[in-house]
């Protein structure tokens, strides 16, 4: 579609996008999974999954799909993203690459709303029968970035386990960014 939109589609809220991503750095591999079934109506399911290959090289999957069969005929909607992400820093912690790549995939039926049907008093008709829309897009991003300066470290407290935990983190003075995003949809 050529031209320029204000406005969202209804599909926009449930879209992964690059800003989405979260980079890790673990000692072991993290696996977090996520269930969610609303009797035979609605199943959400969430799986991220990152490791370390050494110790300078992260690399993760988040997978994300929601079924939904709606409650008026027709109304049934099906979306699945997935991405792989990666994050690789220098011995020094000055050079770091991120990069990601996404699928997203939306399918709905479309039923064109109710509208009271004449012929048989209390029902309702869907005037579009079988009408259906699907979208699909990829999108990704590769950025870059070197630390100039003196690194000093700054001490952040953890607050999330009884006792507090202090871990040092590297801060730049100064950092030089460069980034590169892609998108492409199929409508």
């Amino acid at each position: 579609k050529v031209g320029f939109s204000l406005q969202k589609n209804t599909r926009d809220i449930f879209l992964l996008l690059p800003e989405d991503i979260h980079y890790y750095y673990t000692t072991k591999p993290y696996t977090k999974v996520f269930f969610m079934n609303c009797g035979k109506v609605e199943n959400y399911m969430k799986i991220d999954h990152s490791q370390n290959f050494g110790k300078y090289v992260n690399v993760g999957f988040n997978f994300k799909r929601i079924n939904s069969l709606g409650i008026y005929p027709r109304e049934k909607v099906a979306n699945v993203d997935f991405d792989l992400f990666t994050h690789i820093q220098s011995r020094n912690n000055r050079y770091h690459v991120l990069a990601n790549i996404i699928w997203n995939s939306y399918k709905n039926q479309d039923n064109g709303g109710i509208r009271p049907d004449d012929s048989i008093p209390g029902k309702f008709g869907y005037p579009l029968g079988d009408g259906e829309s699907v979208w699909k897009g990829k999108s990704g991003f590769l950025g870059q970035f070197y630390n100039f300066g003196k690194i000093k470290p700054i001490a952040i407290e953890d607050t999330s386990f009884h006792d507090t935990l202090k871990t040092i983190k590297p801060v730049p003075k100064f950092r030089f960014r460069i980034g590169y995003n892609f998108n492409s949809s199929d409508n």
